[in-house]
């Protein structure tokens, strides 16, 4: 789900000058956008997203359950992540997502709670 969960540095532009919320994501991908710019990319990912959105909205996401172990010893293997699919495996492992409605359910998240806060 890399590319599918990505954001486009262009479209984290519409934040910018937006009230509280807005302004923090905003900022926060403008530091993280640094990275994906000094390697010419056009756009960022939003891994941390990604969990929280599936558990919302498990239907914009394409994935399989699998044992997913890491390596803990061995000096050439050690932090390698060994997967074997498996249905009644300990992970769901994502690897694919409908990114347009990821990113405008994201977007309206940050929307409604920089609504919710201006209640208050």
């Amino acid at each position: 789900a890399c590319k599918a969960g990505s954001i486009y540095l262009k479209e984290t532009d519409a934040l910018d000058g937006g009230r509280i919320v807005a302004q923090l994501v905003f900022d926060l991908m403008k530091f993280y956008g640094l990275y994906a710019i000094n390697r010419g990319w056009d756009s960022t990912s939003i891994f941390d997203v990604l969990p929280v959105v599936y558990l919302a909205k498990p239907e914009y996401f394409t994935g399989f359950k699998a044992d997913v172990e890491v390596v803990l010893e061995g000096e050439d293997t050690r932090g390698q992540t060994i997967c074997h699919k498996n249905e009644n495996g300990n992970v769901t492992v994502l690897y694919d997502a409908n990114r347009d409605a990821f990113i405008s359910y994201f977007m309206n998240a940050i929307k409604l709670l920089d609504d919710k806060l201006s209640l208050q």
